[in-house]
């Protein structure tokens, strides 16, 4: 009954993330109330009732878990105040983790522990007056922050260290919400923070804590200044002490399309190793005592030593939420094996399940959560005593293979890869690193502790071999692509579970009905359909890149991107979502066009040149590529029954990039388009003039995301879109879209959509229908999206 009471309490608080919104609490109590009085008069008063009091206990476990997960969220997490994002805070926080590069500077974990208003430089308290903020102040304390800081600090920051920075201006957690996107938001809630930090002031350093964060900082710095600057020495650090600061984009992507990245991200893989180790150390001395008579039981010495080993590295790599889940769910099995009654694997998943949502309900939000979880499943059905039992390396094989097998649904979704080499890579290398690496690394852990020099030299020549060997795997993949690029934004997201089941199925015994045709689930995977555009019809997809502007068309057979997105410093957004996007929705584009010379528009050229070199390349400005392109001239050409015609002023100066902007009108046979890049008022009323007035647009795409220099009323009378579109950042510091310009689009009942608050916004025009307009946001709404201020 208790393990029926687990799974409804885990079902409740992991059902939560598929609302819309979060239910009331009030609702819930009363719910909770009212099944457990219900459930106490079914036992007492009908006896007989027995299963109508098992059914109700375990509703009221579900009831449990939704209360849970909802009060978390709704009374514990500190979300920051509206008001404070127009502020400038003072922090003084504790540093969580190792710093990491970013394009900004430098990017930490932090802790904050006081928080309060900045001062303007020069003005004495008594002179500045601020509003009352001391309650959403006082909600930040405790909190956990992604601070962006300066490369140079006015000391080096390290993990542990207390920290004075000034002048922080807060932002609230949103990402980029577009089809095949990285979900930043359900990453960031997952791992526990409230808010994102950037500063410019170079900090205070106010002291180190004393304790295993200063102990690992000093270890991980001396690892590092040991080895050399390669691959090699990239991924021991990162097994060794979850320091992957070395690995590069190149890595990471080889990582992921070998479908071995969860090798570098200490989790269960890891501490169960650490666990294994210690207890082979614990069975060594334990069966020593027991010869020397000083000890009758051997095995709490077992587990006990297993626990500390496996304790000492998860403190080694940070006690990241991936470590901590898994030395709680060691701790939890090891406690079931305890017990005089034996209790099933099976329970004690579930038990461990449970008691990690207690610690922390946001758990079910991470990737992580659901790649362990599975795999355990997996174990424990591939290893249940029902099936045959066969030599050792007979099963080890078999539990390999299924694994990788049957994980590889999940990882697809979560990675957006479908590696075919994936399940013979992880055949042959896990059992490396599990045997050959770790183990050896842990050692060399605890001697470099008592000697560096032979620890150096024997790290170094593991470097050296890991670095070869990852060099001819880099080499392999390159010749030989063994992966697709795959995202479930066109495929419903319950393919991947479709698939994993059907994979359990065709594992499970010979005498489940319909094996041999399961396999026709991951044809949806493998051959995902997309919806298909008839003659004169076209899609245009906004997507949200934050600052900038990337737009897809798309007619029956062709495509066209219409600018590549922003990038900032070397941070590129065209990786991140334009690829993602194409690639999901199975295109190519045939034409790329660059509207202009400037960085939000023309940030992703060099990326996206290097990966569709097929394209043809049309730009407003030529110095915005360095390859062979067309200058944009006034040109028209027909696609699948779509009329494109291209055009720009005939007379503007090189560095008036703006005006520049090679603008795109689009005639379908029922809607229209229009792209004006980010002309001016001015130049709005030449390019009118020029057009003789007669180019008109259902559709919209407001010129400089919706700044007040643009988009003037006489444009939009002679244009009359019915619809508009900015592609602006979520609270810009520009103010994208301008209250002004926003009041004219409502003053002629003109719908307007924003990227940056509505995520990726599609228009589709159908024969018959009505423009269809919608935003990614609405379409594919997910709770936590919710949270942060539109």
């Amino acid at each position: 009954m208790t393990g029926r009471m687990a799974l409804g309490f885990v079902v409740g608080a992991v059902g939560v993330y598929a609302l819309p919104v979060l239910p009331s609490l009030l609702w819930l109590i009363a719910l909770l109330l009212v099944t457990l009085m219900l459930a106490f008069i079914s036992r007492w008063y009908l006896a007989r009732q027995l299963n109508a009091f098992k059914v109700l206990l375990v509703f009221s476990a579900v009831s449990t878990g939704t209360l849970w997960t909802s009060f978390y969220w709704q009374v514990c997490h500190p979300f920051p105040g509206p008001r404070l994002f127009e502020q400038r805070l003072d922090l003084q926080v504790v540093v969580l983790d190792l710093p990491e590069s970013s394009s900004y500077g430098q990017r930490v974990w932090a802790k904050v522990v006081v928080a309060s208003l900045s001062r303007p430089a020069g003005l004495a308290s008594q002179d500045h007056s601020s509003p009352d903020l001391s309650a959403e102040l006082s909600a930040l304390t405790s909190s956990r922050a992604l601070l962006y800081l300066p490369s140079e600090l006015s000391s080096p920051v390290a993990a542990g260290q207390i920290w004075s920075l000034h002048q922080v201006k807060v932002k609230p957690l949103h990402g980029n919400a577009s089809s095949g996107a990285f979900d930043f938001e359900r990453w960031a809630y997952a791992h526990g923070l409230s808010f994102i930090g950037t500063t410019r002031d170079k900090g205070r350093l106010l002291g180190q804590e004393a304790g295993w964060q200063a102990w690992r900082n000093e270890f991980a710095e001396q690892w590092r200044a040991m080895l050399p600057d390669t691959s090699g020495s990239a991924i021991i650090r990162a097994l060794l002490m979850a320091d992957r600061r070395g690995l590069s984009d190149d890595d990471w992507s080889l990582l992921q399309q070998t479908g071995l990245a969860h090798l570098v991200a200490v989790s269960g893989l890891h501490i169960g190793l650490a666990f294994l180790l210690g207890g082979l150390l614990g069975q060594g001395v334990g069966r020593s005592l027991q010869w020397l008579g000083l000890l009758y039981n051997r095995w709490p010495l077992v587990y006990i030593m297993g626990l500390a080993v496996a304790a000492a590295y998860a403190t080694l790599s940070g006690w990241g939420l991936p470590a901590q889940r898994a030395f709680f769910m060691l701790v939890v099995w090891v406690c079931g094996g305890w017990r005089a009654i034996p209790v099933s694997g099976w329970l004690r998943l579930l038990y461990a399940l449970t008691g990690i949502i207690l610690l922390w309900p946001g758990a079910p939000m991470g990737a992580d959560f659901w790649l362990s979880s599975m795999a355990v499943a997996t174990l424990l059905w591939l290893l249940q005593p029902a099936r045959p039992q066969h030599k050792f390396w007979q099963q080890w094989l078999g539990v390999q293979l299924a694994l990788s097998f049957l994980m590889l649904p999940m990882v697809m979704a979560n990675f957006a890869i479908l590696s075919f080499a994936s399940p013979l890579l992880n055949l042959l290398i896990v059992p490396v690193v599990s045997t050959l690496l770790v183990p050896p690394l842990l050692l060399l852990a605890v001697a470099s502790l008592v000697s560096l020099h032979w620890v150096e030299k024997t790290a170094g020549y593991l470097s050296d071999v890991l670095t070869t060997l990852w060099l001819l795997l880099k080499n392999l993949f390159d010749a030989y692509p063994l992966y697709l690029p795959w995202h479930p934004g066109d495929v419903s997201i319950l393919g991947p579970g479709v698939a994993m089941v059907a994979s359990i199925w065709l594992l499970g015994a010979k005498a489940l009905p319909g094996k041999r045709w399961v396999w026709l689930a991951w044809l949806p995977l493998v051959f995902p359909q997309y919806e298909q555009l008839g003659a004169g019809e076209w899609r245009l997809v906004a997507l949200d890149v934050g600052q900038g502007t990337a737009v897809v068309l798309q007619t029956k057979r062709h495509t066209l991107l219409y600018d590549t997105g922003p990038a900032y410093g070397d941070f590129v957004v065209a990786p991140r979502v334009i690829q993602p996007y194409l690639q999901g929705a199975g295109l190519e584009p045939d034409r790329i066009l660059v509207s202009h010379d400037d960085r939000d528009h023309s940030g992703g050229a060099v990326y996206l040149h290097a990966l569709y070199p097929a394209a043809q390349w049309t730009v407003g400005q030529l110095q915005s590529v360095d390859w062979q392109a067309e200058q944009c001239v006034d040109k028209t050409w027909q696609w699948d029954g779509v009329t494109f015609r291209q055009l720009q002023l005939p007379v503007v100066a090189q560095r008036d990039d703006n005006s520049a902007s090679c603008v795109l009108h689009v005639q379908g046979t029922h809607h229209s388009a229009l792209l004006l890049g980010d002309l001016d008022q001015r130049a709005e009323q030449r390019l009118m003039e020029l057009t003789n007035n007669e180019l008109q647009a259902s559709l919209l795409v407001a010129s400089h995301h919706g700044s007040r220099t643009g988009s003037s009323e006489s444009m939009l009378d002679v244009t009359r879109p019915v619809a508009a579109i900015f592609t602006a950042g979520y609270r810009n510091h520009f103010g994208h879209p301008h209250v002004e310009t926003l009041r004219r689009f409502q003053s002629r009942a003109i719908a307007t959509y924003n990227t940056g608050v509505d995520g990726s916004v599609t228009a589709d025009s159908r024969a018959d229908e009505p423009l269809r307009i919608t935003g990614y946001r609405e379409t594919d709404a997910r709770l936590w999206w919710q949270w942060a201020p539109r």
